[in-house]
């Protein structure tokens, strides 16, 4: 998995069963204080940044993509849209995107298949805006 791909950084970090505060968020008096709070808003919090690093993704660009068209860059060089669903292959455990909905497959010249976006691959393969995906060259 490639966490470097996930656009928000941690605001959390795992000790054991328990989440805390990455970095201080109080200055009192003077003094940095680390905020140690073990209530369910903070391990909710850490959950989901686990659940974004295994995905390679931020939950949110995840969330607006199942929910609107998604852009890549086809054979061609041409960028277009289509919708997507989320999909995932249990013998390589891996979650991915895949294009169109029955009656609408977009598929893949170059192997065959259909296509899919690899979650981690956001902004170099597909994206949310056209404009992430400019291109010198393209007609």
């Amino acid at each position: 998995m490639n966490t470097e791909s996930i656009r928000t950084q941690r605001l959390t970090r795992k000790d054991g069963d328990c989440y805390f505060y990455e970095k201080p968020i109080a200055v009192i008096d003077g003094i940095v204080g680390v905020h140690y709070d073990s209530g369910k808003h903070i391990d909710k919090l850490g959950k989901l940044e686990d659940i974004e690093e295994e995905l390679g993704i931020d939950l949110v660009t995840l969330f607006k993509a199942l929910k609107s068209l998604v852009y890549y860059i086809d054979e061609d060089g041409n960028i277009v849209s289509t919708s997507v669903h989320l999909s995932y292959n249990k013998p390589t455990d891996r979650f991915y995107l895949e294009a169109g909905y029955v009656g609408s497959w977009i598929q893949d010249k170059e192997h065959g298949y259909w296509r899919t976006f690899d979650l981690d691959r956001y902004g170099i393969t597909w994206a949310l805006d056209r404009n992430e995906l400019k291109k010198e060259g393209l007609k």
